[in-house]
């Protein structure tokens, strides 16, 4: 089931998503340190220090360019608020496998491997076949998204996203494969302590 999290009052984000007409469950992390732990929130002493670790990596993002790029500007204009706001707030998908009552992160993603859950249309986009569509979603989901490659048609984006999600299953499946063994081993290691 796919959620979504954002950090505004959950009050908001339920106005918007009936004006929206949206159907998905639709969470709020305002108040929580969810986005922190997952990497995409940060704080106003990680930017002035440095320490803005994002997509993998510490530093060098196009939000931490000095001076700020246009766009970043840009965008945070029509958000109604600063680039160095605007910043501390970044897009990740997480995939999470609830077994037992236990919760497990199983997978993320940032920046441009989100493009192909945007339905995003970029200038300069060069995905225009179905096999191209299928490896960009492999390398995405691999590398976590060079950007290289863009999905153009409406059909080419369903086979991305459609690519990623079955990667995401794929890896749920395989986790719980491993789970369901492991707590097996340690339930016939317990049985034979006690004989």
């Amino acid at each position: 089931m796919l959620w979504a999290v954002s950090r505004a009052p959950l009050s908001k984000l339920q106005k918007y998503k009936q004006r929206m007409g949206w159907r998905f469950p639709w969470a709020s992390s305002v108040g929580s340190d969810f986005n922190f732990d997952f990497n995409v929130s940060f704080t106003e002493e990680q930017q002035r220090e440095g320490t803005v670790e994002y997509n993998y990596q510490r530093g060098g993002h196009a939000m931490d360019a000095t001076p700020v790029p246009e766009p970043v500007i840009h965008f945070a204009a029509t958000c109604g608020t600063d680039a160095s706001t605007f910043s501390r707030d970044m897009p990740g998908m997480s995939a999470f496998m609830l077994e037992d009552g236990d919760v497990y992160h199983t997978y993320s993603t940032y920046a441009r491997g989100l493009d192909g859950l945007w339905g995003m249309y970029h200038e300069g986009a060069d995905i225009t076949k179905v096999g191209d569509a299928l490896w960009w979603a492999v390398v995405t989901v691999a590398t976590v998204g060079y950007g290289d490659y863009y999905p153009v048609t409406t059909f080419g984006r369903i086979i991305a996203v459609s690519g990623i999600g079955i990667f995401v299953l794929l890896v749920g499946s395989l986790s719980q494969r491993r789970l369901h063994r492991r707590v097996k081993v340690e339930e016939e290691d317990s049985s034979r302590d006690i004989r």
